[in-house]
């Protein structure tokens, strides 16, 4: 309006006493509401100006007067269940709990018990774990469920035999991401940890390639005997060592066949 009364040659005070008297014709209304009686939601702008909950009822063929499921601005209604002040979480305006009854056939009417407020600690005796529910950590509430009675639950230590999975994850626990450290023959990037074989009590796990080959790897449980290495450094040094007792048994072979004095093929 004032750009019209500048185009014109109306003055601005001019046209702000006009609109003051009349009003301006160009300003833009609020958004429109439901045309339901008593609903201040906004309108879909469909054929029958409801509201998106109002529409949906008219097409579903229930009752546009029935309350709303949920307060306006997202605020939960309590239950449908007289006495119950619990937040409606169901289509059929029942809470967590009611919902649950009414699916297993449960009372609708008793009233729920006060949750009871976990310990620090297991209550299990000589359990210090975080208790879950009933004051008893997930393990003994599972053996409690499936067995009907709990026992001491034994802590792991490293001493105890793990996968070779294991002990690389060990190692990422300790130590974090292997791409974190340089290789330690040729100082590019690392992307393994490889086993240094020092390890006297080390373990031996069966492995297949993608050829269908199998080979015996060994490894240890402990993350002390692992160093980052490339995989290109990482496979000659596994190598090396291969050869190195492939060589070592030859060595150990001919001399017990020496030592034997017999032509027979040994069975080896």
């Amino acid at each position: 309006m004032i750009e019209i009364g500048r185009r014109v040659g109306v003055s601005h005070a001019s046209v702000s006493r006009i609109l003051a008297q009349v009003g301006d014709p160009y300003e833009r209304p609020g958004p429109k509401r439901c045309s339901l009686d008593g609903c201040e939601r906004r309108s879909n702008y469909g054929p029958l100006g409801f509201c998106r909950m109002h529409e949906y009822r008219q097409r579903a063929g229930l009752p546009l007067d029935a309350p709303l499921m949920r307060a306006p601005k997202g605020t939960a209604t309590p239950c449908i269940i007289d006495g119950c002040d619990r937040p409606r979480q169901s289509k059929a305006g029942y809470c967590n709990g009611h919902a649950r009854r009414l699916k297993n056939g449960g009372d609708m009417v008793a009233g729920f018990e006060p949750r009871m407020k976990q310990p620090e600690k297991c209550t299990f005796f000589g359990c210090t774990r975080r208790p879950q529910a009933k004051g008893y950590c997930g393990a003994h509430l599972r053996q409690q469920r499936v067995h009907g009675r709990m026992v001491a639950i034994r802590e792991q230590t490293v001493w105890d035999a793990c996968t070779y999975s294991a002990v690389h994850h060990r190692c990422r626990q300790i130590w974090g991401r292997v791409q974190h450290y340089p290789c330690i023959d040729c100082g590019k990037p690392a992307e393994e940890w490889a086993y240094d074989g020092k390890d006297p009590t080390e373990l031996y796990v069966e492995r297949t390639d993608w050829g269908k080959r199998k080979s015996i790897v060994p490894y240890s449980r402990f993350p002390e005997f692992y160093m980052p290495m490339c995989k290109a450094c990482h496979k000659r040094r596994d190598m090396r060592e291969l050869h190195e007792a492939y060589a070592e048994f030859r060595t150990w072979r001919k001399r017990n066949r020496n030592e034997s004095g017999s032509d027979d093929e040994p069975p080896f």
